[in-house]
């Protein structure tokens, strides 16, 4: 991430999905508000802890933070897919009782034994 040249954006729950940042600005270390995901709008907000007066850079460097957030959250691979079988992948014409046989189809059983397991 790039470096915050006014404010501080410091992780305060790791939650599975998601994670909260309280954001603080560097200068008096005075506690502004917080970042989180909302789900409603499924996507993380600022939430201001009071009347502040905003500058231009400090709302900027908040996007930044937010954008940066959203970006990473998009990059997380979704649950791995379940491993074909042999029959599938190579497209076998024999079928039936070659899986009794078939050291390709014991290999897909171990793996589709270990993409159970998580």
């Amino acid at each position: 991430m790039a470096k915050k040249k006014y404010l501080a954006f410091i992780l305060v729950d790791k939650k599975a999905k998601t994670n909260v940042y309280l954001v603080k600005s560097k200068s008096d270390n005075y506690l502004l508000g917080k970042i989180y995901w909302y789900f409603p709008w499924r996507q993380y907000i600022f939430d201001s802890y009071s009347n502040n007066i905003w500058s231009r850079g400090c709302l900027k460097q908040v996007m930044d933070f937010i954008e940066e957030l959203m970006n990473a959250r998009k990059k997380k691979p979704d649950k791995a897919t379940k491993p074909r079988s042999p029959c599938e992948e190579f497209q076998c014409t024999v079928g039936g009782n070659c899986r009794l046989i078939c050291p390709s189809y014991q290999t897909y059983l171990e793996r589709l034994e270990a993409w159970r397991k998580g």
